[in-house]
């Protein structure tokens, strides 16, 4: 995710699905046809993972819908 302070400043972060949602989402098309996601994409496994990154999300018809709401310190 880019935010866009002014037009010199932009911040750059990465956001997360917890890792139930994710395993849940691996487990269907086009995932499945590319094994190995799941075992790779763990959020214990990635260095700058923070807990305050996972997005609220919600299973929605056949998608999920997500939000976050970013603090920015300036």
């Amino acid at each position: 995710m880019k935010v866009h302070i002014d037009k010199k400043t932009v911040l750059t972060t990465q956001l997360y699905f917890d890792d139930e949602t994710k395993k849940a989402v691996y487990a269907t098309a086009p995932y499945t046809d590319h094994p190995g996601w799941e075992e790779n994409s763990q959020n214990s496994d990635d260095f700058i993972f923070d807990e305050s990154g996972i997005f609220a999300i919600a299973r929605q018809g056949e998608g999920y819908l997500a939000a976050i709401n970013p603090g920015i310190d300036i």
